[in-house]
Order: C-alpha cells, then structure tokens, then sequence
C-alpha cells in the first residue's frame, strides 16, 4: 500500500492512505511533509525506504 513516486530530482511522495511528501535535503537527510494521521505511518516509511535502499544513511 505504501508505494514511493519520485516527483523531481530531489522530491517524492509516498502513495497511502494520504499522501505524504518527502523532500531529499543531504545525502543522508530528508524532510517528511505531512506523514499522514496513523500513528504507525512513521514506522511504516522508515521500513519502507530502507526496504527500497531510498534516503539511507
């Protein structure tokens, strides 16, 4: 269900329930815009970008 969407060269949007925006800021740094009102989407992201080798440290 979550799926990730790149949307310009350093912007994405993650495909949920509500969309959320991530913006790339560094290499190893994002901004997480709007993650949504499940208290489990955080984990979910997390879990999910590194599944997807997206944003890691």
């Amino acid at each position: 269900m979550f799926e990730l969407h790149q949307i310009g060269a350093q912007s994405y949007y993650i495909q949920s329930p509500a969309k959320i925006g991530l913006v790339k800021t560094s290499e190893h740094e994002v901004c997480l815009i709007d993650s949504g009102n499940d208290k489990d989407a955080g984990r979910k992201i997390r879990h999910m970008q590194r599944r997807q080798k997206v944003f890691n440290p």
